[in-house]
Protein backbone atom coordinates (compact mmCIF):
# COMPACT_ATOMS: atom_id res chain seq x y z
CA UNK A 1 0.00 0.00 0.00
CA UNK A 2 1.48 2.95 -1.19
CA UNK A 3 1.21 6.50 0.75
CA UNK A 4 -0.67 7.92 -1.77
CA UNK A 5 -3.33 5.91 -1.56
CA UNK A 6 -4.25 6.65 1.94
CA UNK A 7 -6.89 9.32 2.38
CA UNK A 8 -5.64 12.74 4.24
CA UNK A 9 -8.67 12.27 6.53
CA UNK A 10 -8.17 8.83 7.30
CA UNK A 11 -6.22 7.98 10.91
CA UNK A 12 -2.28 9.13 10.66
CA UNK A 13 -0.19 5.98 8.46
CA UNK A 14 2.62 4.05 10.37
CA UNK A 15 5.00 2.76 7.96
CA UNK A 16 6.59 -0.46 8.19
CA UNK A 17 10.19 -0.59 7.47
CA UNK A 18 9.89 -3.37 5.02
CA UNK A 19 6.73 -2.93 2.88
CA UNK A 20 3.71 -4.75 2.95
CA UNK A 21 4.95 -7.47 5.64
CA UNK A 22 6.95 -5.86 8.05
CA UNK A 23 3.68 -5.38 10.42
CA UNK A 24 2.87 -8.37 9.99
CA UNK A 25 6.68 -9.69 11.10
CA UNK A 26 6.55 -7.10 14.29
CA UNK A 27 2.76 -8.77 15.36
CA UNK A 28 4.28 -12.37 14.74
CA UNK A 29 7.29 -11.22 16.65
CA UNK A 30 6.30 -8.97 19.54
CA UNK A 31 2.43 -10.40 19.84
CA UNK A 32 -0.22 -7.35 21.24
CA UNK A 33 2.71 -5.47 22.59
CA UNK A 34 3.49 -4.32 19.07
CA UNK A 35 0.75 -2.40 19.05
CA UNK A 36 1.88 -0.32 21.55
CA UNK A 37 5.35 -0.41 20.23
CA UNK A 38 4.94 1.33 17.03
CA UNK A 39 3.07 3.97 18.36
CA UNK A 40 5.66 6.43 19.97
CA UNK A 41 3.58 9.13 19.10
CA UNK A 42 0.87 7.51 21.32
CA UNK A 43 -1.78 8.58 18.26
CA UNK A 44 -5.21 7.67 19.66
CA UNK A 45 -6.16 5.43 16.12
CA UNK A 46 -4.05 5.01 13.72
CA UNK A 47 -3.29 2.80 10.14
CA UNK A 48 -1.57 0.08 9.57
CA UNK A 49 -1.18 -1.31 6.26
CA UNK A 50 -1.01 -4.83 5.37
CA UNK A 51 -0.99 -6.90 2.09
CA UNK A 52 -4.77 -6.84 1.43
CA UNK A 53 -5.98 -4.12 4.00
CA UNK A 54 -6.06 -1.20 6.36
CA UNK A 55 -6.13 -1.68 10.01
CA UNK A 56 -7.37 0.79 12.15
CA UNK A 57 -6.14 0.51 15.69
CA UNK A 58 -7.95 2.54 18.40
CA UNK A 59 -6.67 2.89 21.38
CA UNK A 60 -8.53 5.77 22.58
CA UNK A 61 -11.49 4.96 24.86
CA UNK A 62 -13.57 7.81 23.41
CA UNK A 63 -13.05 6.73 20.18
CA UNK A 64 -14.12 3.22 21.38
CA UNK A 65 -17.38 4.48 22.49
CA UNK A 66 -18.22 5.60 19.05
CA UNK A 67 -17.49 2.31 17.45
CA UNK A 68 -19.57 0.68 19.75
CA UNK A 69 -22.89 2.84 19.36
CA UNK A 70 -22.07 2.56 15.37
CA UNK A 71 -23.40 -1.06 14.57
CA UNK A 72 -24.74 -0.10 11.04
CA UNK A 73 -21.00 0.39 9.23
CA UNK A 74 -18.76 -0.95 11.70
CA UNK A 75 -19.85 -4.56 11.68
CA UNK A 76 -18.80 -7.31 14.81
CA UNK A 77 -20.40 -9.67 13.26
CA UNK A 78 -19.15 -9.96 9.68
CA UNK A 79 -15.09 -10.82 11.54
CA UNK A 80 -16.73 -13.00 14.38
CA UNK A 81 -18.78 -15.20 12.13
CA UNK A 82 -15.88 -15.85 9.66
CA UNK A 83 -14.03 -16.77 12.67
CA UNK A 84 -16.69 -19.15 13.55
CA UNK A 85 -16.35 -20.36 10.51
CA UNK A 86 -13.03 -21.38 10.24
CA UNK A 87 -12.69 -22.52 14.06
CA UNK A 88 -15.67 -24.63 13.89
CA UNK A 89 -14.38 -26.25 9.79
CA UNK A 90 -18.16 -25.23 8.36
CA UNK A 91 -19.05 -26.74 5.42
CA UNK A 92 -20.74 -24.85 2.37
CA UNK A 93 -24.23 -25.19 3.43
CA UNK A 94 -23.78 -24.20 7.39
CA UNK A 95 -21.45 -21.39 5.97
CA UNK A 96 -24.89 -19.99 3.79
CA UNK A 97 -26.67 -20.29 6.67
CA UNK A 98 -24.71 -18.55 9.41
CA UNK A 99 -23.89 -15.74 6.78
CA UNK A 100 -27.02 -15.14 6.32
CA UNK A 101 -28.37 -11.57 6.99
CA UNK A 102 -26.15 -11.58 9.53
CA UNK A 103 -26.13 -7.29 9.27
CA UNK A 104 -29.84 -7.26 8.29
CA UNK A 105 -28.75 -6.71 4.98
CA UNK A 106 -32.07 -8.41 3.56
CA UNK A 107 -34.43 -6.82 5.86
CA UNK A 108 -35.38 -6.93 9.87
CA UNK A 109 -35.71 -10.83 9.77
CA UNK A 110 -33.24 -12.35 12.38
CA UNK A 111 -30.46 -14.39 11.39
CA UNK A 112 -29.04 -17.38 12.85
CA UNK A 113 -26.39 -15.48 15.16
CA UNK A 114 -28.76 -13.09 16.07
CA UNK A 115 -31.45 -15.37 17.26
CA UNK A 116 -28.71 -17.62 19.13
CA UNK A 117 -27.02 -14.35 20.66
CA UNK A 118 -30.63 -13.00 22.14
CA UNK A 119 -31.01 -16.30 23.39
CA UNK A 120 -27.89 -16.60 24.62
CA UNK A 121 -28.53 -13.16 26.68
CA UNK A 122 -32.02 -14.38 27.75
CA UNK A 123 -30.49 -17.59 29.37
CA UNK A 124 -27.47 -15.69 30.93
CA UNK A 125 -28.61 -12.50 32.26
CA UNK A 126 -29.20 -12.21 36.19
CA UNK A 127 -32.62 -14.40 36.59
CA UNK A 128 -33.67 -18.31 37.85
CA UNK A 129 -32.39 -19.57 34.69
CA UNK A 130 -28.63 -18.21 35.19
CA UNK A 131 -29.21 -19.61 39.02
CA UNK A 132 -30.43 -22.99 37.96
CA UNK A 133 -26.86 -23.12 35.94
CA UNK A 134 -24.63 -21.99 38.28
CA UNK A 135 -25.83 -23.34 41.19
CA UNK A 136 -25.51 -27.09 39.48
CA UNK A 137 -21.77 -25.42 38.31
CA UNK A 138 -20.75 -24.44 42.33
CA UNK A 139 -22.59 -27.99 43.38
CA UNK A 140 -20.02 -29.83 41.25
CA UNK A 141 -16.99 -27.73 42.07
CA UNK A 142 -18.06 -28.25 45.50
CA UNK A 143 -17.48 -31.90 45.34
CA UNK A 144 -14.16 -31.49 43.59
CA UNK A 145 -12.77 -29.21 46.08
CA UNK A 146 -13.91 -31.73 48.67
CA UNK A 147 -11.48 -34.44 47.66
CA UNK A 148 -8.53 -32.47 47.48
CA UNK A 149 -6.43 -32.71 50.17
CA UNK A 150 -8.14 -35.46 52.38
CA UNK A 151 -5.11 -37.50 52.51
CA UNK A 152 -2.48 -34.96 52.61
CA UNK A 153 -0.49 -32.92 50.43
CA UNK A 154 -1.15 -32.92 46.88
CA UNK A 155 1.14 -31.90 44.39
CA UNK A 156 0.03 -30.53 40.83
CA UNK A 157 0.50 -28.19 37.49
CA UNK A 158 -1.25 -25.48 38.88
CA UNK A 159 -2.34 -24.54 35.44
CA UNK A 160 -3.50 -27.90 34.26
CA UNK A 161 -5.19 -29.04 37.58
CA UNK A 162 -7.26 -25.93 37.00
CA UNK A 163 -8.49 -27.11 33.72
CA UNK A 164 -9.26 -29.88 34.54
CA UNK A 165 -11.56 -28.45 37.34
CA UNK A 166 -13.60 -26.02 35.48
CA UNK A 167 -13.48 -28.62 32.05
CA UNK A 168 -15.63 -30.91 34.08
CA UNK A 169 -17.47 -28.76 36.64
CA UNK A 170 -18.48 -26.43 33.64
CA UNK A 171 -19.40 -29.42 31.11
CA UNK A 172 -21.58 -30.92 33.96
CA UNK A 173 -23.28 -28.12 34.37
CA UNK A 174 -23.74 -26.68 30.92
CA UNK A 175 -23.71 -30.07 28.88
CA UNK A 176 -25.38 -31.98 30.98
CA UNK A 177 -23.96 -35.63 33.00
CA UNK A 178 -23.30 -37.48 29.32
CA UNK A 179 -21.01 -34.59 28.50
CA UNK A 180 -18.23 -35.45 25.44
CA UNK A 181 -15.79 -35.20 28.65
CA UNK A 182 -17.75 -37.39 31.24
CA UNK A 183 -18.52 -39.99 27.70
CA UNK A 184 -14.61 -39.67 26.62
CA UNK A 185 -12.23 -38.44 29.15
CA UNK A 186 -9.70 -38.58 26.73
CA UNK A 187 -10.59 -35.72 24.75
CA UNK A 188 -9.81 -33.45 27.53
CA UNK A 189 -6.24 -32.83 26.20
CA UNK A 190 -7.56 -32.68 22.88
CA UNK A 191 -9.63 -29.89 23.39
CA UNK A 192 -7.03 -27.57 25.32
CA UNK A 193 -4.40 -29.17 22.31
CA UNK A 194 -7.27 -27.39 20.05
CA UNK A 195 -7.12 -24.93 22.40
CA UNK A 196 -3.40 -23.88 22.46
CA UNK A 197 -3.34 -24.13 18.49
CA UNK A 198 -6.64 -22.14 17.59
CA UNK A 199 -5.12 -19.26 16.16
CA UNK A 200 -3.52 -21.14 13.66
CA UNK A 201 -6.50 -22.96 12.78
CA UNK A 202 -8.00 -19.94 12.93
CA UNK A 203 -5.79 -18.29 10.14
CA UNK A 204 -6.34 -21.29 7.58
CA UNK A 205 -3.57 -21.43 6.13
CA UNK A 206 -3.00 -25.53 5.50
CA UNK A 207 -3.83 -25.89 9.09
CA UNK A 208 -3.48 -29.97 8.29
CA UNK A 209 0.34 -29.08 8.07
CA UNK A 210 1.15 -25.46 9.83
CA UNK A 211 -0.76 -26.90 13.34
CA UNK A 212 -1.67 -30.68 12.54
CA UNK A 213 -1.77 -31.21 16.36
CA UNK A 214 -4.91 -28.81 17.00
CA UNK A 215 -5.75 -29.98 13.42
CA UNK A 216 -6.10 -33.54 14.77
CA UNK A 217 -7.14 -32.92 18.52
CA UNK A 218 -9.90 -30.82 16.85
CA UNK A 219 -11.26 -33.86 14.72
CA UNK A 220 -11.53 -35.81 17.46
CA UNK A 221 -13.69 -33.04 19.45
CA UNK A 222 -15.76 -32.79 16.46
CA UNK A 223 -16.59 -36.79 16.45
CA UNK A 224 -17.58 -36.69 19.48
CA UNK A 225 -19.83 -33.48 19.86
CA UNK A 226 -21.56 -34.71 16.31
CA UNK A 227 -21.81 -38.28 18.79
CA UNK A 228 -23.80 -35.84 21.31
CA UNK A 229 -26.14 -34.36 19.18
CA UNK A 230 -26.81 -37.43 16.82
CA UNK A 231 -27.70 -39.18 20.22
CA UNK A 232 -29.33 -36.57 21.59
CA UNK A 233 -27.36 -36.13 24.88
CA UNK A 234 -28.39 -33.05 25.15
CA UNK A 235 -31.81 -33.47 26.13
CA UNK A 236 -30.17 -34.10 29.79
CA UNK A 237 -28.07 -30.67 29.19
CA UNK A 238 -29.14 -27.39 30.69
CA UNK A 239 -32.06 -25.08 29.06
CA UNK A 240 -29.43 -23.12 27.62
CA UNK A 241 -27.63 -26.20 24.94
CA UNK A 242 -31.22 -27.56 24.84
CA UNK A 243 -32.50 -24.23 23.23
CA UNK A 244 -29.24 -23.49 21.02
CA UNK A 245 -29.55 -27.16 19.39
CA UNK A 246 -33.41 -26.40 18.59
CA UNK A 247 -32.73 -23.05 17.07
CA UNK A 248 -29.85 -24.27 15.05
CA UNK A 249 -31.54 -27.32 13.63
CA UNK A 250 -34.65 -24.95 12.97
CA UNK A 251 -32.02 -22.95 10.58
CA UNK A 252 -30.99 -26.28 9.18
CA UNK A 253 -28.06 -27.04 10.10
CA UNK A 254 -27.07 -30.66 9.63
CA UNK A 255 -26.26 -32.74 13.35
CA UNK A 256 -22.46 -32.97 12.25
CA UNK A 257 -22.22 -28.77 11.90
CA UNK A 258 -24.62 -28.27 14.90
CA UNK A 259 -22.30 -30.35 17.02
CA UNK A 260 -19.18 -28.30 15.74
CA UNK A 261 -20.85 -25.34 16.40
CA UNK A 262 -20.32 -26.41 20.43
CA UNK A 263 -16.98 -25.97 20.20
CA UNK A 264 -17.24 -22.06 19.66
CA UNK A 265 -19.25 -22.33 22.81
CA UNK A 266 -17.03 -24.65 24.83
CA UNK A 267 -14.07 -22.11 24.27
CA UNK A 268 -16.44 -19.41 25.86
CA UNK A 269 -17.01 -21.23 28.74
CA UNK A 270 -13.72 -22.55 29.53
CA UNK A 271 -10.91 -20.50 27.28
CA UNK A 272 -11.27 -17.49 29.24
CA UNK A 273 -12.03 -18.93 33.20
CA UNK A 274 -9.21 -20.96 33.38
CA UNK A 275 -6.50 -18.22 32.86
CA UNK A 276 -8.37 -16.24 34.88
CA UNK A 277 -8.74 -18.80 37.86
CA UNK A 278 -4.78 -19.27 37.23
CA UNK A 279 -4.09 -15.54 37.41
CA UNK A 280 -5.94 -14.80 40.28
CA UNK A 281 -4.79 -17.59 42.42
CA UNK A 282 -1.18 -16.65 41.34
CA UNK A 283 -1.84 -13.11 42.32
CA UNK A 284 -3.20 -13.73 45.70
CA UNK A 285 -0.66 -16.54 47.06
CA UNK A 286 2.25 -15.13 46.00
CA UNK A 287 1.61 -11.92 48.16
CA UNK A 288 1.08 -13.58 52.15
CA UNK A 289 -0.20 -10.62 53.23
CA UNK A 290 -2.97 -10.31 50.53
CA UNK A 291 -3.69 -13.80 51.04
CA UNK A 292 -4.32 -12.91 54.81
CA UNK A 293 -6.64 -9.79 54.31
CA UNK A 294 -8.59 -11.74 51.94
CA UNK A 295 -8.70 -14.63 54.59
CA UNK A 296 -9.93 -12.19 56.97
CA UNK A 297 -12.66 -10.40 54.62
CA UNK A 298 -14.02 -14.16 53.23
CA UNK A 299 -14.17 -14.83 57.63
CA UNK A 300 -15.96 -11.85 58.51
CA UNK A 301 -18.24 -11.60 55.63
CA UNK A 302 -19.10 -15.53 55.87
CA UNK A 303 -19.01 -14.83 60.14
CA UNK A 304 -16.70 -17.51 60.37
CA UNK A 305 -14.61 -18.65 64.02
CA UNK A 306 -11.07 -19.65 62.92
CA UNK A 307 -10.68 -21.28 66.34
CA UNK A 308 -14.68 -23.21 65.83
CA UNK A 309 -14.75 -24.12 62.20
CA UNK A 310 -17.92 -25.98 61.54
CA UNK A 311 -17.83 -29.44 59.65
CA UNK A 312 -19.43 -27.78 56.54
CA UNK A 313 -19.01 -24.44 55.78
CA UNK A 314 -21.45 -22.57 53.01
CA UNK A 315 -19.88 -20.37 50.74
CA UNK A 316 -22.61 -18.23 48.98
CA UNK A 317 -21.36 -16.80 45.75
CA UNK A 318 -23.92 -13.76 46.30
CA UNK A 319 -21.89 -13.52 49.63
CA UNK A 320 -18.40 -13.80 47.80
CA UNK A 321 -19.14 -10.98 45.11
CA UNK A 322 -19.90 -8.48 47.41
CA UNK A 323 -16.31 -9.01 48.95
CA UNK A 324 -14.38 -5.54 48.18
CA UNK A 325 -11.39 -6.59 48.07
CA UNK A 326 -11.39 -9.93 46.65
CA UNK A 327 -13.63 -8.58 43.88
CA UNK A 328 -10.78 -5.89 43.36
CA UNK A 329 -8.53 -8.66 42.81
CA UNK A 330 -10.63 -10.56 40.34
CA UNK A 331 -11.10 -7.07 38.01
CA UNK A 332 -7.76 -6.01 38.25
CA UNK A 333 -6.53 -9.65 37.20
CA UNK A 334 -8.79 -9.27 33.97
CA UNK A 335 -7.68 -6.05 33.64
CA UNK A 336 -3.52 -7.43 33.41
CA UNK A 337 -3.80 -10.54 31.53
CA UNK A 338 -6.58 -9.25 28.83
CA UNK A 339 -4.69 -8.06 26.04
CA UNK A 340 -7.40 -9.08 23.19
CA UNK A 341 -8.45 -7.07 20.41
CA UNK A 342 -12.27 -6.53 19.51
CA UNK A 343 -12.47 -6.14 15.71
CA UNK A 344 -15.20 -4.67 13.38
CA UNK A 345 -15.42 -4.61 9.53
CA UNK A 346 -16.01 -1.14 8.24
CA UNK A 347 -19.21 -1.63 5.61
CA UNK A 348 -19.18 1.38 4.17
CA UNK A 349 -17.31 4.79 4.29
CA UNK A 350 -17.54 6.12 7.84
CA UNK A 351 -16.64 9.20 9.45
CA UNK A 352 -15.45 8.20 12.94
CA UNK A 353 -15.11 11.78 15.12
CA UNK A 354 -12.64 13.44 12.44
CA UNK A 355 -11.64 10.11 10.86
CA UNK A 356 -12.40 8.77 7.68
CA UNK A 357 -12.81 4.89 7.69
CA UNK A 358 -12.56 3.40 4.37
CA UNK A 359 -14.77 0.16 3.63
CA UNK A 360 -13.58 -2.88 3.34
CA UNK A 361 -11.30 -1.66 6.31
CA UNK A 362 -10.43 -3.82 9.48
CA UNK A 363 -11.15 -1.46 13.29
CA UNK A 364 -8.88 -3.11 16.00
CA UNK A 365 -10.01 -2.10 19.47
CA UNK A 366 -6.69 -2.84 21.13
CA UNK A 367 -7.62 -3.51 24.83
CA UNK A 368 -4.12 -4.55 25.81
CA UNK A 369 -3.05 -0.87 24.74
CA UNK A 370 -6.28 0.77 26.91
CA UNK A 371 -5.47 -1.55 29.59
CA UNK A 372 -1.86 -0.81 30.33
CA UNK A 373 -2.41 3.23 29.42
CA UNK A 374 -0.72 5.53 32.42
CA UNK A 375 -3.81 8.46 31.33
CA UNK A 376 -6.38 6.40 31.86
CA UNK A 377 -5.33 3.97 34.90
CA UNK A 378 -2.60 6.02 36.20
CA UNK A 379 0.92 5.95 37.18
CA UNK A 380 0.85 1.78 37.97
CA UNK A 381 -0.96 1.39 35.50
CA UNK A 382 1.48 -1.81 33.88
CA UNK A 383 1.21 -3.05 37.86
CA UNK A 384 -1.20 -5.40 39.28
CA UNK A 385 -2.61 -3.47 42.33
CA UNK A 386 -4.95 -5.51 44.28
CA UNK A 387 -6.48 -2.04 45.54
CA UNK A 388 -7.15 -0.49 42.27
CA UNK A 389 -10.96 -1.16 42.18
CA UNK A 390 -11.36 -0.09 45.91
CA UNK A 391 -12.93 3.37 47.25
CA UNK A 392 -13.30 3.53 50.77
CA UNK A 393 -16.83 4.26 52.36
CA UNK A 394 -16.62 8.32 52.55
CA UNK A 395 -15.04 9.14 49.64
CA UNK A 396 -14.63 8.66 45.91
CA UNK A 397 -10.92 8.42 45.77
CA UNK A 398 -8.62 5.40 44.28
CA UNK A 399 -8.39 2.77 46.89
CA UNK A 400 -6.08 2.56 49.63
CA UNK A 401 -5.08 -0.33 51.19
CA UNK A 402 -5.00 0.99 54.90
CA UNK A 403 -8.77 2.18 54.41
CA UNK A 404 -10.51 0.82 57.47
CA UNK A 405 -13.50 0.14 55.47
CA UNK A 406 -14.00 -0.52 52.00
CA UNK A 407 -16.38 -0.74 48.69
CA UNK A 408 -15.90 -2.05 45.78
CA UNK A 409 -16.18 -0.10 42.39
CA UNK A 410 -16.38 -1.51 39.12
CA UNK A 411 -14.37 1.39 37.72
CA UNK A 412 -11.68 3.37 39.43
CA UNK A 413 -13.11 7.47 39.49
CA UNK A 414 -12.77 8.57 36.03
CA UNK A 415 -11.97 5.69 33.92
CA UNK A 416 -14.43 5.18 31.45
CA UNK A 417 -16.56 2.10 31.32
CA UNK A 418 -15.06 1.65 27.41
CA UNK A 419 -11.69 1.61 28.70
CA UNK A 420 -11.99 -1.64 30.78
CA UNK A 421 -11.98 -4.30 27.44
CA UNK A 422 -12.34 -7.75 29.19
CA UNK A 423 -15.87 -8.34 28.52
CA UNK A 424 -16.26 -6.11 25.20
CA UNK A 425 -18.35 -3.84 25.17
CA UNK A 426 -21.70 -2.18 23.69
CA UNK A 427 -23.91 -4.46 22.05
CA UNK A 428 -21.08 -7.32 21.84
CA UNK A 429 -20.66 -7.27 25.71
CA UNK A 430 -19.55 -10.72 26.50
CA UNK A 431 -23.06 -12.43 27.59
CA UNK A 432 -21.46 -14.80 30.04
CA UNK A 433 -19.80 -12.15 32.18
CA UNK A 434 -22.03 -12.87 35.07
CA UNK A 435 -21.67 -16.75 35.06
CA UNK A 436 -17.73 -16.07 34.98
CA UNK A 437 -17.48 -13.89 37.67
CA UNK A 438 -19.74 -16.28 39.97
CA UNK A 439 -17.77 -19.35 39.41
CA UNK A 440 -14.56 -18.00 39.57
CA UNK A 441 -14.81 -16.06 42.72
CA UNK A 442 -16.55 -18.50 44.48
CA UNK A 443 -14.08 -20.97 43.11
CA UNK A 444 -11.33 -18.56 44.82
CA UNK A 445 -12.95 -17.79 47.92
CA UNK A 446 -12.92 -21.53 48.63
CA UNK A 447 -9.44 -21.86 47.65
CA UNK A 448 -8.29 -19.67 49.80
CA UNK A 449 -10.24 -20.40 52.89
CA UNK A 450 -9.33 -24.03 52.91
CA UNK A 451 -6.02 -24.25 51.04
CA UNK A 452 -2.84 -23.73 51.17
CA UNK A 453 -0.39 -23.55 47.93
CA UNK A 454 3.52 -23.54 48.61
CA UNK A 455 6.38 -24.21 45.98
CA UNK A 456 7.56 -27.87 45.81
CA UNK A 457 10.59 -26.46 48.00
CA UNK A 458 7.69 -25.27 51.05
CA UNK A 459 8.86 -21.65 49.71
CA UNK A 460 6.01 -18.76 49.07
CA UNK A 461 4.98 -19.41 45.27
CA UNK A 462 6.20 -16.70 43.19
CA UNK A 463 4.28 -14.86 40.26
CA UNK A 464 4.74 -16.36 37.18
CA UNK A 465 6.02 -14.63 34.24
CA UNK A 466 3.31 -13.47 32.05
CA UNK A 467 3.15 -14.38 28.46
CA UNK A 468 2.66 -11.03 26.66
CA UNK A 469 4.46 -11.70 23.59
CA UNK A 470 1.93 -14.75 22.27
CA UNK A 471 -1.06 -13.79 20.19
CA UNK A 472 -3.87 -15.47 21.34
CA UNK A 473 -7.54 -15.72 20.88
CA UNK A 474 -7.91 -16.11 24.96
CA UNK A 475 -6.26 -14.33 27.80
CA UNK A 476 -2.66 -14.02 28.38
CA UNK A 477 -0.27 -17.93 29.22
CA UNK A 478 2.19 -18.49 31.68
CA UNK A 479 5.93 -18.16 30.40
CA UNK A 480 6.02 -21.30 32.75
CA UNK A 481 3.41 -23.82 34.02
CA UNK A 482 4.49 -23.74 38.36
CA UNK A 483 4.94 -27.05 40.20
CA UNK A 484 2.69 -26.59 43.46
CA UNK A 485 2.14 -28.55 46.61
CA UNK A 486 -1.83 -28.39 47.63
CA UNK A 487 -2.56 -28.91 51.19
CA UNK A 488 -5.72 -27.94 53.71
CA UNK A 489 -4.59 -25.92 55.78
CA UNK A 490 -4.68 -26.27 59.63
CA UNK A 491 -8.20 -26.67 60.89
CA UNK A 492 -9.61 -27.72 57.37
CA UNK A 493 -8.58 -30.87 57.02
CA UNK A 494 -11.83 -32.64 56.82
CA UNK A 495 -14.15 -29.87 56.41
CA UNK A 496 -16.53 -29.65 53.61
CA UNK A 497 -17.08 -26.64 51.49
CA UNK A 498 -21.04 -26.51 49.83
CA UNK A 499 -20.42 -23.69 47.26
CA UNK A 500 -24.37 -22.04 46.70
CA UNK A 501 -26.03 -19.16 45.30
Amino acid sequence: MKQAQIDPREPPLISARIPFIGHLIGILWYGPKYYQIINTREYPIYTLPTLTTRNYIVSSPTLVSLVQRNTKSLSFYSVIVEVTRRMCAFDEDASKIIFYNMNKEHGPDNSLMTVVHDMMNKNLAPGPKLNELTLVQLQQMSLMLNNVGIEGAVSSNLYTWIQHVFTVCNSFAIYGAENIFAVHPELEKDFWDFEEGMLALVIDIYPWITARKAYLARKRVFNALTEYVKKERYKQASALIQERIAINRSFGLSCEMIGRGELVLYFGILGNAVPTAFWLLSNIYSRPQLLQQIRDELEDALRLNPQMIPPKVTVPEHIVKACPLLFSCYRETLRDVSNASSPRLVLSDTMLDKYLLKAGSIVQLQGGIMHQDKKVWGADAASWNPYRFIISDNTSDIGDPDDFKRVAAALPKGVPPSAFRSFGGGSTLCPGRHFAQSEIMTFIASMVLAFDLQAPCGATLKMPQKNDSSTRLALMMPVTQPQVVMKRRIGWETKQLEMTL
